[in-house]
């Protein structure tokens, strides 16, 4: 019985190390400027211009990857956005990319909207 325990505990234990491990990298990221991302002349233009857009699937797209590059320099444009957005799921998304961000501005707009 003791041995069988003493496996279980080590597979927990073993499992709960590989996903610390896994996420490591989320947790430590820090917003990036577009610069770090790319060297493309218009890439941020071409990116906030789709989180404008009337397209919600470019729309979406672009707000995804505001929040997997983690590119700070969207911020002002994703709270004005939220601001106007109608779309409680494209809201949700630019939520979930300004807590990704680490934004306070934009998590205190957060707060009052949902107030």
């Amino acid at each position: 019985m003791d041995l069988e325990a003493s496996a279980i505990l080590k597979y927990v234990v073993a499992s709960l190390g590989l996903l610390f491990i896994s996420t490591l990298g989320e947790l430590i990221a820090q917003p990036h400027s577009i610069k770090e991302i790319t060297n493309k002349r218009y890439a941020l233009e071409n990116l906030l211009d789709g989180i404008k857009s009337e397209n919600d699937g470019v729309k979406r797209s672009s707000i995804y990857f505001v929040g997997k590059y983690k590119i700070a320099d969207a911020e002002d444009l994703l709270i004005e956005q939220l601001n106007k957005e109608q779309n409680p799921n494209n809201r949700i998304l630019i939520s979930l990319v300004l807590y990704k961000l680490g934004s306070e501005n934009g998590i205190l707009t957060i707060k009052k909207l949902a107030a």
